[in-house]
């Protein structure tokens, strides 16, 4: 079976480089600022050229029967022939999220939502939600075929 080569790319280090058969991921498009979508897109080798904003979310690398899921926090995907490259500034693996902390970061935002008056304000506390939220998601699923 024909398969994609995933690199997952970070600021810090290479996550992830090996060839995989398919992969989802939520996407983030915006029409000239009338309007956005957020949806999830699957690649398989073969697809068409792509470049994309991802949103916080898991990211799913399906291969050979397995499932890895990765939470990327944002970023920006490329793809282009049989590679898929993801450019994000973090993205943890199961066993490196601290799901209690991540908890507490939820309810912390919970609370915090409460007094806030300010447009920015409720976007960065609506982003700190969904970062831990996803966070508390993957650190759920089992760690399978890491190397």
């Amino acid at each position: 079976m024909a398969k994609l080569q995933l690199r997952i790319l970070t600021s810090e280090s290479v996550k992830f480089d090996e060839p995989v058969e398919m992969v989802i991921m939520r996407c983030i498009t915006d029409d000239m600022g009338k309007r956005s979508a957020v949806g999830d897109l699957g690649i398989l080798p073969g697809h068409m050229p792509l470049s994309a904003v991802l949103g916080i979310s898991p990211f799913r690398i399906l291969d050979e029967g397995n499932e890895r899921v990765i939470a990327v926090f944002g970023g920006l995907v490329n793809v282009r022939g049989d590679v898929v490259t993801v450019m994000t500034e973090k993205a943890l693996w199961p066993d490196e999220i601290e799901k209690e902390r991540a908890k507490e970061e939820l309810e912390r935002a919970e609370r915090a939502r409460e007094a806030l008056d300010d447009d920015t304000d409720l976007r960065r506390n609506q982003i700190a939600m969904r970062r831990a939220l996803v966070q508390i998601e993957v650190s759920s699923y089992p760690l399978v075929g890491r190397r």
